[in-house]
């Protein structure tokens, strides 16, 4: 994850993408 897509997407979709992002590292953590 770097600036250049924060900048590119909206805060909302910022959001969304680190909350599915966490829901993939919980779901692949034995």
């Amino acid at each position: 994850m770097c600036g250049r897509f924060a900048q590119s997407q909206t805060r909302e979709e910022y959001l969304a993408y680190l909350a599915d992002e966490t829901e993939r590292n919980i779901a692949y953590d034995p």
